[in-house]
């Protein structure tokens, strides 16, 4: 069988499996092929098998598509006047290569004929393509979601572009995300709860608080903070704003009088920010920044305090030691504290330090809400998922 992989950490362990039990893989993306292939994985590149004359066949394609977008009476429109005018004077040349690319693509699709093709997401450009040829082919596309979305800052449903459904199956992680995919309009019998690979790492992991202290150059005598930074949600217009920074300067004065703690601000590794974080956090000698080791990051951790409700929370219920705070979201869950996106500084020291003071909660019911099943075998459910919508 045929399978094809678009490009995620996370579908490695599923192409090793896939590969030992002798199917064929393929890669999206010429980068994924190369890792795989560094693992002794054998893995076709998709646009290898592209010709130069089905490069000029795509430049045919591409430019029937924008004979017919020129034609195309833009003031019948009701859209802001600003974009109209862009779309009448520069459509052709900004979308000439986009189109180009996709016409590449379905052409190495319909050549290569995959049996079915995994996506960690199927609203860009490309792997939306790969789904859209797959249901117009009647070849199964299956969604694994490189993360738990969540309401939080995104408006309703329909009016982000994760809201976009158009693969034809979804390994959703656990109960809240296979509702979330089903208020969007997946039919439930497309939908199977397989927990995420990524957990896997960290739900078989017996947490050693007083190595990782050692490994962060901690004092395993002291509590240990970690913030969980963030960014701006720019894919809707409602998260847009200031408030990470606005929240991460008053995490740092709350920081500043609780001198018994040390705080490891953990930005995200695919961010751009980490050196404003690190500048902000200047002169204070019980803070420190990172992007990297957040599996000994949460080991080392005794209170994780979140901008928003970040997915870091859910891989922090699998560590028994962690007391967990947000700033917003989770509202629902028990097990979370919020401070309010509009807490003072000293609110949000006296938060820290009262649940610094209690003992930590249970964590097992939220972790299954968001994360499912939690044992650690979730690439094998999600393989047994890929091979099983071929049969259908």
């Amino acid at each position: 069988m045929k399978i094809l992989f678009s490009s995620h950490n996370d579908f490695v362990e599923l192409a090793k499996i896939l590969f030992a039990q002798g199917h064929q893989i393929a890669a999206i993306q010429p980068g994924f092929r190369d890792v795989l292939h560094g693992l002794e994985i054998k893995t076709d590149a998709l646009l290898d098998i592209v010709t130069q004359e089905d490069y000029l066949q795509a430049a045919k394609y591409s430019a029937a598509v924008i004979n017919w977008m020129s034609r195309v009476d833009y003031q019948e429109m009701p859209i802001d006047p600003i974009m109209r005018s862009a779309l009448e004077q520069n459509i052709a040349g900004f979308t000439y290569s986009r189109i180009y690319d996709l016409s590449s693509f379905v052409i190495a699709l319909s050549k290569y004929r995959p049996d079915v093709i995994v996506v960690h997401n199927d609203v860009e450009p490309l792997l939306r393509t790969a789904a859209q040829w797959g249901a117009a082919n009647g070849v199964p596309v299956v969604h694994v979601p490189h993360s738990v979305y969540l309401d939080a800052g995104r408006g309703a449903p329909g009016t982000d572009v994760h809201d976009i459904i158009t693969a034809s199956y979804i390994a959703a992680a656990g109960p809240f995300q296979r509702k979330w995919y089903e208020i969007r309009g997946m039919p439930p019998e497309n939908i199977r709860e397989t927990g995420f690979v990524h957990f896997d790492k960290v739900a078989t992991v017996v947490p050693n608080r007083k190595l990782a202290c050692h490994l962060l150059g901690l004092d395993p005598r002291r509590p240990v903070v970690m913030y969980a930074s963030s960014w701006a949600q720019s894919t809707n217009l409602l998260g847009i704003h200031n408030g990470v920074q606005t929240y991460y300067e008053k995490v740092l004065k709350a920081a500043k009088t609780l001198e018994m703690a040390q705080f490891v601000v953990k930005c995200h590794p695919s961010d751009r920010n980490l050196g404003w974080h690190v500048e902000k956090a200047k002169g204070l000698p019980n803070v420190i920044v990172t992007s990297q080791h957040l599996p000994i990051i949460l080991q080392a951790t005794d209170l994780l305090l979140s901008y928003g409700p970040s997915n870091v929370l859910m891989e922090a219920s699998f560590m028994p030691q962690i007391r967990m705070m947000v700033s917003s979201g989770y509202e629902g869950d028990p097990e979370v504290v919020q401070t309010g996106e509009n807490a003072t500084p000293e609110k949000i020291a006296a938060l820290l330090k009262d649940s610094l003071s209690k003992q930590p909660v249970d964590k097992s019911t939220f972790r299954i809400k968001y994360c499912g099943p939690s044992d650690g075998n979730s690439a094998t459910r999600i393989v047994k998922y890929i091979l099983d919508v071929t049969k259908k």
